[in-house]
């Protein structure tokens, strides 16, 4: 047996009895508190050794080990270096006592061996419904440098493919925000979504602000004024949502958070992959059809490739009894990604490539006089949305440096149609005949690129990260109306953002216990805007600054409170429906002071997390939906946000619990002239109340290995807008879901149920905004859904 002890590095030798496995250990010095341990760039050997030289563990193995190259990597703890050495190894890891380890073949029956998945491994697979997983400190990365969860002084959620693959073949962001209590999300449709973190909700309508989140798929921001593109959460480590404003490491409009996707990386150890398909049912709706696959080919010991690729049918649920049509709001996606990981030296490089095609046949929304789910309208109004990504970041260790450098580029499409009939006078159309119809044709456009250089270095007392950014988006506007006579020629609206900064972040450890955290950013913005209906280029040009500052106090080895404060800003702009509102809107800020906790005990079984907060917002950049039901920006006044926030998740061997809640009181303090009297002046789409709780358990099976679960979501009423006119408010509702999967001769199956009531409630009381102030709109949820995956992994 080969025994890698906490001072020993010799780690070959002939296989022997299992009865030799006895790790032993030589204590050595005490290991830094929050050092990081790094992997070095080279053999299996040379790593396991290092490994267990700094972290002070005992490591075993049974045979010779192999003999792929690892790549250098940083980490927090012993067991998420570990478990790295072993994915790029092709082998297994288990924790066998205190700081005691062993790494094994897989056995031919993934079931008799029970891995060890850190939290963002690159297992490419669902969870195995039969592990009794060691779960291992969860890492993120959402503060641009790799950190244990616990010792961060700020509101992260990590929702991990467990709380995803419940039969869902292709999970999405609502699938996703399910999981957080804190983050909503409007419901026009895939592709059309606007997402808030913590309240941080501007308004309903996708006008041309800038979004108060930063979305994000790796290094790749994918979002600037533009919706969320609901990308498909296939084959990924992790979603990672940072709470509270983020300017200082993101840049300006990161007023509510992040939402950042981390996928799966390229392993050079060993092939892999797996297939996977669905098939489902919708209450008064169809068919539903999904398939997904993913394939890991290494090509040498230092290149491997990944592609992932996926399709997915969802039938519609609204009829419309005036065209003779059912199910008419179906929806098409495609997309995949192809990624690449090189290891040259103690370089790495990794490129992603990512696209997703969208497709609505329709809009989702009813009206109240034709039922639940119908509404009678003259024509379709279809939906596209498509994205485009490239990626590269290069990782270089220099010393006990680490340096970074990213390239980005982002290309999105969007298209959508409404009837706009109803608003012809407002819109000053002349219609030719009573039965003729007015058509809405908007088509936008945005170019990201981002290119950025940071260095951080994590040991010592002071511990800290320095970056540069260079961010430029190009985003386009052209609107048209169809049908009518005198109709105003095509409108175009064009934006050149361009951002220039430099950021920083420190820690100080003041003593053993208390940290001090600080972090700014100073950047140029250079706005650049042109409206067809101005003859000339609107330019401006200002320096800005975010600063935030944190304290925390370690309580023991396992909790930690804080006390943190952010800040972060919007520019301003020109608007693209000028003749109807203000030329121009000016920029917003946030600031908020978060007191918060987190804690881990009873043998790490129990998590608990909360948070209270305050958030100040002044100048507030607001899409206001004008007379004619074009979308104009107005500064709307100033509001306060004072919410609290809990999550606690207790893990067993055969079952876990999961529970969150957040309550929060957004509102105007004061509004500007420009909206007049507002009668509720609670900020839009934001609830007071939400919730959910998650419970999962093993089932006793018949020649297989069961696990069962339920879910159930609560949300409170919220409203759509400040203005008097459209001020409609939505339905609380409940929502019950429940899955089971098993697996069975190499197969993992899954049934899933969502809506299990089939609750009716109204979430979203907009659809058409040419005709939401003469109809009764609502947004239904999707009624009762029953689907059943299977996939196979090889």
């Amino acid at each position: 047996m080969s025994q890698i002890g906490r001072a020993r590095s010799s780690i070959y030798g002939p296989a022997i009895s299992l009865a030799a496995a006895a790790l032993y250990a030589v204590p050595l010095a005490a290991r830094p508190p929050n050092a990081l341990i790094r992997v070095p760039q080279g053999t299996v050997a040379e790593a396991l050794a290092s490994v267990a030289r700094q972290a002070n563990v005992s490591i075993g193995y049974i045979g010779r080990l192999p003999q792929q190259r690892i790549k250098g990597q940083s980490f927090t703890n012993a067991a998420a270096a570990l478990t790295h050495i072993a994915q790029e190894a092709g082998l297994v890891v288990h924790l066998v006592g205190p700081d005691r380890y062993r790494l094994d073949r897989p056995a031919r029956d993934a079931q008799q061996h029970a891995t060890m998945p850190a939290q963002g491994l690159n297992t490419g697979d669902r969870p195995s419904v039969a592990q009794q997983d060691i779960v291992p400190e969860i890492v993120v990365t959402g503060t641009k440098r790799t950190e244990a969860l616990s010792k961060l002084p700020l509101s992260i959620s990590v929702i991990t493919p467990d709380a995803l693959y419940h039969g869902h073949a292709l999970p999405n962001t609502v699938d996703a925000i399910a999981n957080v209590s804190s983050v909503t999300s409007t419901n026009m449709g895939p592709g059309r979504n606007r997402i808030f973190i913590r309240g941080v909700a501007d308004s309903a309508f996708n006008g041309p602000t800038q979004s108060t989140i930063g979305l994000y798929l790796g290094e790749a921001r994918l979002n600037f004024d533009s919706p969320d593109p609901d990308l498909r959460l296939v084959d990924i480590q992790r979603v990672e949502i940072v709470k509270g404003p983020q300017g200082p490491l993101y840049g300006s409009g990161v007023l509510g958070g992040v939402y950042r996707i981390i996928p799966n990386t390229p392993n050079v150890a060993a092939g892999s992959g797996f297939v996977e398909t669905a098939l489902g049912a919708t209450d008064h709706g169809g068919i539903n059809i999904a398939a997904s696959g993913m394939i890991n080919a290494p090509v040498s010991d230092r290149l491997a490739l990944r592609g992932v690729a996926y399709a997915e049918r969802s039938s519609g649920w609204i009829d419309d009894p005036l065209r003779h049509r059912t199910d008419i709001n179906a929806v098409h996606v495609e997309g995949g990604r192809l990624a690449t990981q090189w290891t040259p030296g103690t370089t790495t490089v990794d490129a992603i490539f990512a696209g997703q095609w969208t497709d609505a046949a329709d809009s989702q929304y009813a009206t109240a006089n034709q039922g639940p789910y119908a509404r009678a309208t003259r024509f379709a109004e279809p939906h596209h949305s498509n994205l485009i990504s490239g990626q590269i970041r290069i990782t270089q260790p220099i010393g006990d440096l680490e340096a970074v450098f990213s390239s980005t580029l982002v290309d999105r499409g969007m298209a959508n149609n409404f009837d706009a009939t109803d608003a012809a006078a407002q819109l000053g159309v002349v219609m030719p005949a009573e039965d003729a119809s007015l058509r809405y044709q908007e088509e936008r456009g945005q170019t990201l690129l981002t290119n950025e250089l940071r260095l951080t270095r994590q040991q010592g007392r002071l511990q800290w990260l320095f970056g540069a950014l260079q961010l430029s988006n190009r985003s386009t506007l052209r609107w048209a109306l169809d049908g009518g006579l005198d109709a105003p020629p095509a409108n175009d609206y064009r934006k050149s953002y361009h951002e220039f900064a430099l950021f920083g972040d420190a820690t100080f450890r003041v003593t053993p216990h208390l940290r001090l955290h600080a972090g700014g950013r100073v950047f140029q913005v250079i706005n650049e805007e042109l409206h067809s209906q101005s003859p000339k280029v609107e330019r401006k040009s200002n320096w800005r600054a975010n600063p935030s500052l944190a304290l925390s106090w370690e309580v023991g080895s396992a909790s930690q409170i804080w006390l943190r404060w952010a800040d972060a800003t919007r520019p301003g702009g020109l608007n693209p429906a000028a003749t109807q509102a203000p030329f121009t809107f000016a920029a917003d800020q946030l600031s908020s002071l978060e007191l918060g906790g987190r804690t881990t005990g009873l043998e790490d079984r129990l998590t608990l997390e909360a948070a209270a907060y305050q958030l100040n917002w002044r100048n507030i950049q607001s899409d206001i939906l004008l007379s004619s039901g074009l979308i104009g920006t107005l500064n709307v006044g100033h509001a306060q946000n004072y919410g609290a926030e809990v999550s606690a998740r207790w893990t067993e061997p055969h079952w876990l619990v999961a529970v969150a809640a957040t309550a929060q009181l957004g509102e105007l303090d004061s509004a500007t002239s420009l909206i007049g009297q507002i009668p509720d002046a609670r900020l839009p789409t934001v609830p007071k109340l939400r919730g959910h709780i998650r419970i999962e358990a093993d089932l006793p099976g018949v020649a297989a290995s069961v696990r069962g679960g339920v879910t159930l979501q609560l949300n409170g009423p919220a409203h759509l807008s400040f203005d008097p006119q459209l001020d409609r408010t939505t339905s609380p509702y409940a929502l019950v879901g429940a899955f089971a999967r098993w697996a069975w001769q190499g197969l993992d199956f899954a049934l899933v149920g969502d809506n299990l009531f089939n609750t009716k409630a109204d979430s979203f009381a907009f659809g058409n905004p040419f005709s939401v102030r003469s109809t009764g709109q609502r947004t239904p949820l999707r009624p009762r859904t029953i689907t059943l995956s299977v996939r196979r992994s090889f």
